[in-house]
């Protein structure tokens, strides 16, 4: 609506200096304008808006807005990084992208930051090109990662190194096992079918454990119950379709579920 605001202002100001062939100058002024009807911006939205306008983040972090989509997504918090054996999870936002020459070639320094703590991630050359498109900043990054201890005690810090990189979307597609809804008091049965409808997965793909299964949770006050669609309800984890049932049922009824294979 700032648009319209600045425009009947504008307006205001030409007319300020015109008198009425009547009377009151004033009469002419203050035309009224209507505030558009706008949906309220969610957390992640709300956030983004405000380090473009900013520079920085006023109503929390980031990364606290995608913490219902990686809710039930084992990983490990940025402050908690310490060696392991074999591959850890770790999930950020992009903070900067440094791009370094090494005798090994070109290599790129992810800094993710999660709110807890900062970790410089090493993403060599292959890796990078074959996911440069994720790593913008700003952007939420899942990552496959070792972590090792320095190689000499005289340097601090860990090495931190990826072996894959995922957005939010290739997540879902590779790990999602089921999508939870909770419709207590929204039992559409018609209304659920199409916005399922448009994402199902075709007969030949359900067969193989494409898409992720639906499970319906309800509850009359009396008696609960999941009720699991049957295969032909597989669908696409999409974020349009979860976008729209989380406007339709609010985000906390709408819940990706992980594989467990996801977690390790």
């Amino acid at each position: 609506s700032v648009g319209l605001a600045m425009e009947a202002a504008e307006q205001d100001e030409r007319q300020a200096s015109q008198v009425s062939l009547f009377g009151d100058p004033s009469d002419s002024r203050g035309a009224a304008f209507r505030l558009l009807d706008a949906k309220p911006w969610d957390m992640k939205q709300r956030l983004v808006e405000e380090k473009s306008a900013l520079g920085f983040t006023l109503s929390g972090h980031l990364f606290n807005a995608y913490a219902h989509d990686l809710e039930g997504f084992t990983h490990t918090p940025l402050a908690k990084l310490a060696p392991v054996q074999g591959t850890i999870w770790l999930a950020g936002v992009v903070a900067s992208v440094r791009v370094m020459m090494t005798r090994r070639g070109k290599m790129v320094v992810l800094l993710l930051d999660d709110g807890t703590a900062q970790a410089e991630v090493t993403v060599f050359n292959e890796l990078f090109e074959r996911h440069r498109d994720k790593l913008k900043e700003d952007a939420l990054v899942v990552a496959v990662c070792k972590v090792q201890a320095p190689r000499d005690e005289s340097f601090s810090g860990l090495r931190v190194s990826a072996e894959d990189l995922l957005d939010l979307a290739a997540l879902r597609t590779r790990y999602a096992q089921g999508l939870r809804l909770d419709i207590n008091g929204q039992a559409d049965a018609k209304k659920l079918k199409d916005y399922l409808a448009p994402f199902k997965i075709n007969g030949a793909n359900a067969g193989a454990g494409g898409g992720c299964g639906v499970v319906v949770h309800y509850h009359n006050g009396v008696a609960e119950v999941d009720v699991a669609l049957s295969a032909d309800w597989r669908v696409r984890p999409d974020e349009q379709l979860l976008s729209q049932l989380a406007d339709w049922l609010t985000p906390a009824r709408v819940r990706v579920v992980y594989s467990f294979a996801a977690a390790g």
